[in-house]
C-alpha cells in the first residue's frame, strides 16, 4: 500500500538485522546416555540463551523426531527443568552437564523466531536433530558464534565434549 501511494508499484526494503538487547549467554546441555545406536549413545543435547542482560532464560530441546519443548524462566528454573525437576518429561538425572558462552550481542527475537521455525520441520536424525537445531539457534542468537560447525552427521556426545569457540568448561548439573 506505501509503494502505491508513492506511485511505484512495488516496494523494496532491505532486511533489518535483529535488535540486540545487549550482551548474553548461549548455553548447550548434555545427556550423555540420548540417542542409543547398538551399544552405543550418540548422546543428546538442549539449549538455553538468556534474554539480553537480564536474569531471565529461553531453553528447550527436540528430544526426539515428535517431540520438541521450550520453556523459559530464571537460571534455577532453567537448571532444574534440565535435570528433569519440572516436568516435559525429562527424566531426572538424564541431563547431566552443561557449558555456556558469553556472547557481546543477544537478538532474543532472532533466536525465538529461529526455534519456531526449527520445530516446525521434519526431523532427520544426520541434519535436523537436537544438535543442529541447538547450533541454529545459537546462530541466530548472535553471529558472534556463526563460526559453529553445523552439528550434521555429528554424534552430540561428541561435539558437546570437543566444543570450544569460547564455551567455558564442563559443568556437572
Amino acid at each position: 500500500m506505501i509503494g502505491a501511494a508513492m506511485g511505484f508499484a512495488a516496494l523494496t526494503v532491505a532486511a533489518v538485522p535483529a535488535q540486540a538487547l545487549g550482551p548474553g549467554v548461549v548455553c548447550m546441555f548434555n545427556a550423555p546416555t540420548g540417542a542409543p545406536v547398538g551399544p552405543a549413545r550418540m548422546g543428546h543435547v538442549g539449549w538455553a540463551f538468556r534474554i539480553g542482560d537480564s536474569q531471565s532464560w529461553n531453553f528447550g530441546a527436540t528430544e526426539s523426531a515428535s517431540y520438541n519443548w521450550r520453556d523459559s524462566g530464571d537460571l534455577n528454573t532453567m537448571f532444574d527443568t534440565f535435570r528433569g525437576l519440572r516436568g516435559k518429561g525429562i527424566t531426572r538425572g538424564y541431563y547431566t552437564q552443561w557449558r555456556c558462552k558469553d556472547t557481546p550481542n543477544s537478538s532474543v527475537g532472532a533466536a525465538s523466531n529461529k526455534v519456531s521455525q526449527l520445530y516446525g520441520q521434519s526431523y532427520d536424525a544426520l541434519w535436523n536433530n537436537c544438535l543442529t537445531r541447538s547450533v541454529a539457534i545459537f546462530k541466530a542468537y548472535d553471529s558472534s558464534v556463526s563460526n559453529l560447525p553445523s552439528g550434521g552427521a555429528t554424534g552430540p556426545n561428541y561435539y558437546f565434549d570437543n566444543l570450544t569457540y569460547g564455551f567455558g568448561p564442563k559443568h556437572p548439573l
